[in-house]
């Protein structure tokens, strides 16, 4: 565990140092976005690289938001995105380490909760922070999460 929080702690400290060049520091930009950011952000640690993947919605490969007004659907959803980007960088979910979820209603987080049991190992379910939030980007949105993944090379 003290080296996962050693690992996170460099890599934050990495990106926050302003290194924003994959030729010169060995950061690899997924999926950017016309709306100023990408997907997710690979920074190569020697023997293993971490992946910060932004805030995930609800929405579905084709931009359709899924499971309105579902909070375990959503969550669901939410979870196959991120699934998606560890994949693409080669790992698992058994990788991710973080997760952070903003909840519009925290008064409906078993549902969030079963959808959780789905994805991760009970055994070494990552860290978590929920937060509850008055409002996300679409008012459709119930739950929005990002994720820090750490994947061996």
């Amino acid at each position: 565990m003290k080296q996962i929080q050693r690992l996170l702690s460099l890599g934050i400290l990495f990106i926050m140092a302003g290194c924003h060049s994959e030729k010169n520091h060995g950061l690899k930009f997924n999926d950017p976005s016309p709306k100023g950011y990408s997907q997710s952000v690979e920074s190569n640690l020697g023997n293993s690289k971490m992946v910060f993947i932004s805030g995930q919605v609800a929405v579905d490969k084709n931009g359709e938001i899924v499971g309105e007004n579902n909070l375990e659907k959503q969550t669901e959803q939410v979870f196959q995105n991120i699934q998606a980007l560890v994949e693409k960088s080669g790992g698992s979910m058994n990788e991710v380490v973080k997760i952070e979820a903003y909840f519009t209603d925290l008064s409906e987080i078993n549902q969030f909760r079963n959808a959780i049991a789905r994805f991760f190992d009970p055994k070494t379910p990552p860290s978590c922070t929920v937060v509850q939030v008055e409002r996300l980007v679409n008012e459709k949105f119930l739950i929005e999460i990002n994720a820090v993944a750490i994947i061996p090379n």
